[in-house]
């Protein structure tokens, strides 16, 4: 069983998030793309983010603060001392949710300067492409929305009640949780409204390199994937619950169920067992560790991905 470490400090989590060494060879790992997140990272909380020389990352041992160190965790600064979650970036600026403002979106450029307020409403699941922001806007029901990074033109993509959105070049993909959690795509700016994509029922979703991977939900809940925007029907490759969380990352898923964390090929295949472990409420995979959250909170643990 791999060990609990208590966040008690910015480098115990540095140390546990993995960004300091990547192995005994004490190369960097690489942990994230360079902008923005793994759609599955994202949609469980987006707490850590690389880019170019540094990480970036929220510091739960002193009130969700935004920090970030170099690959060698030489450096170490506080860019916000706002409590900074669902952190995205581009060339220039962090965007993030701050916990205390609302949950509304912010923006600060890297050096910590010009910290600047882009929605006053709250939002859940941001997530940067293309110089544009696409979020579920909390308090409307969850509907979605993009905003460019400047904070205007603010607009409404769809009416639909979303869940786990996926912004990709060729629209966004979402859950509609009002017609019974099925799958749904939209245009980028929302043109002829939102379409049923496919009938599956699903729970957490994760759009990569042209397929679809979900937890199925309902009858024999289970990990799928299907090829986004043909007709062929979905591949069933794992047994899951449904409130199992997947994140799909490197031609590998990784997903839990109450008996622990699991990962097995993209494409399907044989299963492994990364930990056994009860009640995860939040599921990472950054370099070649996953890491994981328990129900208490306040501590993360970590596994080696293979």
């Amino acid at each position: 069983m791999p060990t609990r470490k208590p966040l008690a400090s910015v480098c115990a989590l540095l140390l546990a998030l993995g960004v300091l060494l990547a192995g005994c060879g004490g190369k960097a790992a690489v942990l994230l793309p360079k902008s923005g997140s793994l759609p599955g990272n994202s949609n469980n909380g987006g707490y850590v983010l690389a880019d170019g020389a540094y990480i970036y990352y929220t510091d739960f041992a002193n009130g969700r603060r935004l920090c970030r160190s170099h690959w060698d965790g030489t450096g170490e600064e506080v860019i916000s001392g706002a409590s900074c979650i669902a952190l995205n970036a581009d060339e220039d600026w962090i965007y993030y949710k701050n916990r205390e403002q609302n949950n509304s979106l912010w923006r600060v450029r890297k050096d910590g300067s010009d910290t600047q307020q882009l929605t006053q409403d709250a939002v859940i699941y941001p997530q940067l492409l293309g110089g544009w922001l696409y979020y579920l806007q909390m308090d409307d029901d969850r509907k979605l929305f993009r905003i460019q990074t400047d904070g205007a033109g603010a607009e409404q993509i769809s009416g639909d009640h979303c869940a786990y959105p996926n912004a990709t070049p060729g629209g966004i993909y979402y859950v509609n949780v009002g017609d019974e959690n099925r799958l749904y795509h939209v245009a980028l700016d929302g043109a002829g409204g939102g379409e049923r994509a496919l009938d599956a029922r699903c729970g957490q979703l994760n759009i990569l390199d042209g397929w679809a991977y979900y937890i199925s939900r309902g009858y024999q809940p289970g990990v799928f994937r299907w090829q986004t925007g043909t007709a062929n029907m979905p591949e069933r490759l794992a047994d899951a619950e449904d409130n199992s969380i997947l994140v799909a990352a490197d031609n590998t898923l990784y997903f839990t169920r109450s008996t622990g964390i699991f990962s097995i090929p993209a494409s399907g295949g044989a299963e492994t067992c990364l930990a056994e472990e009860n009640n995860i409420q939040n599921l990472f995979v950054a370099g070649e560790r996953v890491y994981w959250l328990g129900s208490g909170g306040g501590a993360l643990a970590s596994s080696n991905i293979n």
